[in-house]
């Protein structure tokens, strides 16, 4: 299957690259004058934590389960939080809700 561009689900094009560091989309785009969505955001940062730990082949979808199909661990769950947090303004495992898939997560965000 070809990998889509970023703005349709995939975690292979469009990464940012600067290996682990943690970016602030929302920040950036401010800066360049556009608009990120949380979508935008959510698939960056889970493209960016993939990238630092050498995970190739993934493709990111809505049906992608953050565990099971990605193969994110605890700590990267947990690092996934607070880049959410940083960009916009909460996420929702501090309210104690756990998204299996990308599409909850981005579906948190849309409420």
């Amino acid at each position: 299957m070809a990998a889509a561009s970023l703005t349709t689900w995939s975690a292979s094009v469009a990464l940012p690259a600067r290996g682990g560091d943690r970016h602030r989309y929302a920040a950036r785009a401010m800066d360049a004058e556009t608009t990120v969505t949380p979508n935008e955001i959510i698939i960056n940062a889970i493209g960016t934590l993939l990238k630092r730990r050498g995970a190739t082949g993934l493709e990111i979808t809505p049906e992608s389960k953050l565990t099971a199909d990605l193969g994110m661990d605890s700590l990267e769950l947990a690092e996934l939080s607070a880049i959410l947090e940083d960009d916009l303004g909460h996420d929702p495992y501090s309210e104690g809700l756990v998204p299996e898939t990308v599409a909850e997560l981005t579906a948190y965000y849309e409420r």
